[in-house]
């Protein structure tokens, strides 16, 4: 029969647990030799240690004896579990041999079991001076992993990002540069190199009104490359809270009646919105508020089309981060209309498709066609078409070339567009890709299209084209 316990004796239980677990902690931090196992050999002891109740850290020999050891940090947060004996495959081919029982019996024995970028899941053996030792280890680190997993069940998501700016930020002076940052990557077990680190590494001391924002993103800008999440600066986000907002058909009537809005919106956050009479969720066209200098621009992301593929376009560059750098004659506050000069030759050689899905499920072989649309100032917009090819939709050849004369390729965008001929009624759509000139490369190119109903991304069709580009002065 189960005895009864009063109250007062839970809590005094609960107290000397709570005790000796800060003991064990106290006790970690300080740390402990152990032995690292690996490659099956039992390794010289060296110090492991629990830092600041966030990292664990150890030692990592390499194959030559004449290379000094690595220090290793592994965030705690990344921890799954702890095994305690022979429970990994490395430990369990290495215990076949008597020599290494005697070395490392297995109840001195134990291994950290973590998350891993590149490996998914990676394990660290370690064999203790004692099963005591070995004991303490397994109950302090069970004790931070249950920690870790309630904190991820209440995240506190604005905690996180303080609490990981601040571990970077090591002189304290609330900015952080480079080498902060690439510090903080590497304590994150991101698997990414320093010169990749540096390619997307952000100057965030600029205003937020010199860049446009992609406005399902919101106050904050998610960047792909690392999967952290960066919060635009609360005096931005004031400011954009008062922002100044225009109704569709104003910006028609502003950017049409020449009203000086450049200047306007070289020095002020603005937004503009679709038209009342969008009642079917509809978009608004983008382009001429991205003329106006107008930075963010209200889309309805649930309807997919030819606004939300140049949207898309547009904030594929800087690594779909959620924002771009407004080009120079916006930032200077000039109507991009007054560059009456041709400053770029764009040649377009479209050679061929691959593997064209049908328009839809159950049609016939689709006859392809492709157009090549020039979105920009009124004077660089142009459109072409190749030519019809019947019935094929695996590997039709056009072999066509175009060429555009543009005067302002900085707000340029061009869009490939992909249909199916239908002689009796609308031409449907197939697939496309959007860019914006200023981020097309010279050479051949396999260019992967967007299909489907809401334009996602197919990983099978995709069209080969030739770029050619000559600037004049």
């Amino acid at each position: 029969m189960a005895k009864n316990v009063s109250p007062e004796e839970q809590a005094a239980a609960q107290a000397a647990d709570e005790e000796k677990t800060k003991e064990e902690l106290q006790w970690a931090e300080k740390g402990s030799l152990l032995c690292r196992i690996k490659n099956q050999k039992v390794k010289e002891m060296s110090l492991v240690t629990i830092k600041s109740k966030q990292f664990l850290n150890y030692y990592s020999s390499y194959w030559f004896n004449f290379v000094p050891n690595a220090l290793k940090s592994v965030a705690l947060s990344e921890l799954l579990e702890v095994r305690s004996g022979y429970q990994t495959d490395n430990l369990q081919r290495a215990a076949k041999k008597y020599e290494f029982q005697e070395l490392a019996p297995e109840s001195r024995c134990f291994s950290v079991i973590f998350s891993h970028a590149k490996f998914l899941h990676k394990s660290v053996d370690f064999c203790a001076d004692s099963r005591e030792t070995r004991d303490k280890w397994v109950s302090v680190l069970n004790h931070l992993i249950s920690v870790a997993k309630h904190q991820r069940v209440v995240f506190n998501e604005t905690a996180w990002l303080i609490d990981k700016f601040q571990q970077a930020d090591t002189n304290k002076n609330g900015l952080l540069t480079f080498d902060e940052v690439w510090n903080l990557l590497k304590r994150m077990n991101l698997q990414i190199s320093e010169r990749y680190a540096k390619a997307i590494f952000r100057d965030r001391t600029r205003k937020l009104e010199r860049y446009n924002l992609n406005e399902k993103d919101g106050s904050r800008v998610i960047c792909s490359h690392c999967s952290t999440i960066c919060e635009i600066e609360p005096q931005y986000l004031s400011r954009r809270e008062q922002t100044p907002s225009l109704s569709e058909n104003k910006v028609y009537t502003m950017f049409e009646a020449a009203v000086p809005i450049f200047t306007y919106t070289a020095e002020r956050l603005v937004k503009s919105y679709p038209k009342g009479l969008r009642q079917d969720s509809s978009n608004m066209h983008p382009t001429v508020s991205w003329l106006c200098g107008i930075q963010s621009v209200a889309m309805n992301f649930q309807t997919a089309g030819e606004e939300l593929d140049l949207n898309a376009g547009l904030f594929r560059i800087n690594g779909n981060c959620g924002y771009v750098l407004k080009p120079g004659c916006l930032l200077d506050g000039v109507d991009p209309r007054t560059m009456s000069k041709p400053k770029l030759k764009l040649g377009i050689g479209l050679f061929s498709a691959q593997y064209l899905p049908k328009s839809e499920p159950g049609k016939e072989i689709i006859d392809p066609y492709v157009s090549v649309q020039i979105f920009g100032i009124p004077r660089d917009e142009t459109k072409a078409k190749t030519r019809i090819i019947k019935d094929n939709g695996f590997n039709p050849e056009w072999r066509d070339n175009f060429y555009f004369t543009l005067s302002c390729p900085e707000l340029a965008i061009i869009r490939f567009c992909v249909k199916d001929f239908d002689s009796t009624s609308s031409n449907d759509f197939v697939g496309e890709f959007s860019i914006p000139v200023t981020s097309l490369r010279t050479g051949y190119s396999q260019i992967q299209l967007n299909t489907g109903y809401q334009h996602t991304l197919d990983p099978s069709a995709s069209l080969f084209v030739r770029i050619a580009m000559e600037e004049e002065y």
